[in-house]
């Protein structure tokens, strides 16, 4: 784009397809722009064009930098801007997994309209997913910016770094100085290990089902909860969750971004659940039995509680009726009278044999 200079006038040029034909008013130049101001101003839809015509006074022509004069031109086309709104409206699921821990980025469709070209982006956080309460954000969060917006839906980058914490997060996007209807969430996965209670960073040194399984019988506090968020199948002999002296803990399995195996090793039930004791297998966790075991693979006892969340299954657990302990009924889940089993969401159980004695297994 080069520089121009001269000084025409405003009847050098004609304005067409704006209703009533405004007359030009003015014709300035500055430096790469020649600005025309209109009598009356155009209507959102109007087709305009411009005609340029050479002033008699050469003093007057338009020139570029090598002294080149502008010739005169008809009939063409203006960009009509007048009365676009511009509107950011739903924003779109992530995509793109994020983990505690590790940087990483995701991106987010958001649908725009009456908004074209390189725009700054910013980000306003909430505490729900209502977007009505303000919130500070997750540390460690950006939002690449500017974004070059051509046409809908718009892709926004957000950036997180090892020092943001797992957690679901609300977000508004304001693009090109228009703010989001609709909400947005990021979501920030746990990475794997052992956590105690509501915080976000793992127990140190403690990796896998069984090792977090231990910690907590050493470690226990009544009343407590733990999550242990695994990233890998794994394959464990029978696990019976009595633990010490206190009472009153619950134990959450979870696992991270996909769908991991926690495989039975050997005949017996994965997990007994005792007195005053909640298992909870939670999303991306599959508990996986053996063909020919007579025990269930869930054995909760009266007391116990065992709950399924979101897409936790328990399958592949199969009993054989020739074998002479086949009254431990087999199946999925055993719950002793006194004991609890729910499941919300898409949990299932499935796959699984029982003996037809079992009034409580399933």
């Amino acid at each position: 784009v080069q520089a121009v200079t001269g000084a025409p006038l405003a009847p050098d040029f004609t304005v067409d397809g704006i209703a009533g034909n405004p007359a030009v008013s003015s014709a300035a130049v500055s430096e790469t722009t020649i600005t025309l101001t209109l009598a009356s101003a155009a209507s959102n839809g109007e087709t305009v064009t411009v005609s340029y015509t050479q002033n008699s006074d050469a003093a007057k022509h338009i020139k570029d930098a090598a002294g080149n004069t502008l010739a005169g031109f008809s009939g063409k086309p203006v960009t009509n801007n007048t009365g676009v709104l511009k509107t950011v409206t739903t924003v779109g699921a992530q995509s793109g997994t994020l983990t505690s821990g590790t940087a990483g980025s995701a991106t987010f469709a958001v649908a725009t309209g009456g908004i074209s070209g390189s725009v700054a982006v910013s980000l306003s956080w909430f505490s729900n997913a209502a977007g009505t309460l303000d919130a500070s954000g997750p540390a460690g969060v950006t939002v690449s910016t500017p974004v070059t917006v051509a046409g809908s839906p718009t892709n926004i980058t957000l950036t997180t770094t090892a020092a943001t914490p797992s957690g679901a997060y609300y977000f508004k996007v304001t693009i090109d100085g228009v703010t989001s209807t609709g909400v947005g969430t990021v979501t920030v996965a746990k990475t794997a290990g052992l956590y105690v209670g509501s915080s976000t960073v793992p127990e140190p040194g403690v990796s896998g089902l069984v090792a977090g399984l231990t910690w907590i019988r050493s470690n226990e506090v009544n009343g407590e909860s733990y999550r242990i968020v695994l990233d890998a199948n794994e394959t464990v002999p029978p696990q019976n969750l009595t633990t010490g002296v206190f009472v009153g803990i619950t134990i959450i399995l979870e696992g991270v971004g996909a769908e991991w195996i926690i495989q039975l090793s050997s005949y017996g039930s994965l997990f007994t659940i005792p007195d005053k004791i909640t298992l909870v297998l939670d999303k991306y966790i599959t508990l996986r039995g053996a063909p020919g075991n007579n025990n269930s693979l869930v054995r909760v006892n009266s007391g116990g509680k065992l709950e399924m969340r979101e897409d936790a299954k328990i399958t592949g657990n199969t009993y054989s009726a020739a074998a002479a302990y086949a009254t431990s009924y087999g199946g999925g889940v055993f719950v002793n009278s006194g004991g609890t089993f729910t499941m919300n969401d898409s949990a299932s159980v499935s796959g699984n044999t029982v003996a037809t004695t079992a009034s409580n297994s399933y």
